[in-house]
């Protein structure tokens, strides 16, 4: 018995000394390997962060004042910054891309006690919509990211960006630091809140008044869709710009849903020049509209009525009168037709609160209010977005079959610009109500179909530049008053 208990206490004794000494060894690089993990992962995360827009971790993985050098890149030197200033910089520059990706691999880490220095190979795309030269720029090269180790893990103190090679469309740069500031605004019209987007010339000085312009977009649509991209444009010319949801479409309040009113569109745009006069930003006596497609009709009106509105520009502009309506939707017969359709689902509205509603646009469905393979509103990387209802209310046929902004042309006071194509929709509508203006005119053709208007990089931009010019010519000049 005492020689088994012997046995047992030196096989314990034996193993109590012998397992620390292996796992020390285990242990050491156990910790290693732990750390150049986590390393990788911080480098890792700055760019995926970044580029998630998740700023908040982003800003984690960096000490309160790293060292950041770009210089061989922008030209500028490097320096300290405040982490706080750095994801400022980040946050204000990146979202102005569609998108941006980084691509960083080939790790090579060195570790020297609680600092550590990794090189990386990186490869980062940015994707700028319409821009001017194309919309893809990107850059090769190395970084090399100094870190130190604290308590709550390893954290950058120093990045340094080696340009090795760019490609693509290398005035990106430039061309973002020009892209208009925005934020998100409300107003009321007829008690019901609409929300809108305000635009801002990025060189915009807080005390001055500049001019602005109102842009609408088609029918049916919200303000993220064409009306948006114009309003971009048109900030980047030196114009404050506002975009919003009529009522009843997108963020906006009002009922009924998805109804295309013309007359409740009219005067909501009569409510937007109301809440841009109280902006201490605008000049409220240079104030214009620019309407794209369908809501150039809507803009018209707004134009022959209310006299703030200075100049007017209609792009794509769909103009139609009773003999065009019959033939775009089935002969009087099949007018007639929709317009009891859209009288009966009023009825029922008006007894019920019931909103008929059908496909906005539709290849299957043929009480759709586009039938056909109209592909900018079926595809979700054109107008297809999540802020899009894909849905018509019924009710809406008989005001919008009936609606005649050519015969209101000669009512049109203020200088007018029409920009239009042959292949674009019913350019005989535009060309009559052209006809009928009186007030100054310009009308400029140009190549591109009706989509292509609301998307088309090359078409936006040449489209978006005669507005501007328009817009400069009478909005910039002191003989507005």
């Amino acid at each position: 018995m005492k020689t088994r208990v012997k046995s047992l206490i030196c096989g314990l004794l034996v193993t109590v000394i012998f397992i620390p000494l292996t796992s020390f060894k285990e242990v050491y690089a156990m910790e290693q390997t732990s750390d150049r993990e986590q390393i990788t992962d911080v480098v890792n995360g700055v760019a995926m962060s970044a580029d998630h827009r998740d700023w908040a971790t982003c800003r984690s993985h960096f000490i309160d004042e790293p060292y950041i050098d770009y210089s061989s890149l922008s030209g500028q030197p490097g320096g300290k910054v405040k982490t706080a200033d750095l994801i400022k910089g980040w946050s204000a520059f990146l979202p102005k891309f569609k998108f941006t990706q980084h691509f960083i691999s080939n790790h090579n880490v060195k570790i020297m006690g609680s600092t550590a220095i990794c090189r990386s190979y990186v490869h980062a795309i940015h994707n700028l919509p319409y821009a001017e030269g194309g919309e893809l720029w990107g850059v090769y090269g190395i970084y090399d990211h100094e870190l130190i180790k604290l308590s709550s893990g390893w954290k950058v103190s120093k990045m340094t960006f080696h340009l090795l090679h760019q490609e693509g469309n290398k005035d990106i740069p430039a061309l973002v630091a020009k892209i208009p500031n925005q934020q998100k605004v409300t107003f009321v019209s007829e008690g019901d809140k609409l929300t809108g987007i305000l635009f801002a010339p990025a060189n915009y000085k807080e005390g001055g008044k500049i001019p602005a312009i109102i842009v609408t977009g088609s029918w049916i649509t919200v303000k993220e869709q064409m009306a948006g991209t114009y309003a971009k444009k048109l900030a980047g010319e030196g114009f404050a710009t506002l975009v919003f949801d009529f009522r009843g479409y997108g963020e906006s309040g009002g009922e009924p849903r998805q109804y295309e009113s013309p007359q409740r569109k009219i005067q909501d745009i009569k409510n937007a020049v109301t809440f841009l006069q109280t902006l201490p930003m605008i000049d409220p006596n240079r104030i214009g509209g620019l309407g794209v497609c369908a809501s150039s009709g809507y803009m018209a009106l707004a134009a022959a009525e209310d006299k703030r509105i200075k100049v007017f520009a209609a792009i794509a502009p769909w103009l139609h009168d009773a003999d065009i309506v019959k033939l775009i939707y089935g002969g009087e017969k099949g007018v007639d037709e929709k317009i009891a359709a859209g009288k009966a689902a009023r009825g029922k509205y008006e007894q019920t609160k019931v909103n008929d509603l059908v496909p906005a646009c539709s290849v299957t469905d043929n009480n759709a209010a586009m039938f056909g393979p109209f592909e900018y509103y079926l595809n979700p990387t054109r107008g297809a977005i999540p802020e899009w209802k894909n849905q018509f209310a019924v009710m809406s046929w008989p005001e919008w079959l009936q609606f005649d902004p050519i015969k209101e042309a000669v009512k049109i006071s203020v200088p007018t610009l029409l920009v239009h194509s042959e292949s674009a929709a019913i350019p005989d509508g535009a060309k009559r109500f052209y006809d009928k203006l009186v007030s100054p005119k310009d009308f400029y053709w140009m190549k591109g179909t009706q989509f292509d208007f609301y998307d088309n990089p090359s078409t936006v931009n040449e489209a978006s530049k005669k507005a501007a010019q328009w817009f400069k010519e009478y909005l910039m000049q002191e003989r507005i008053k």
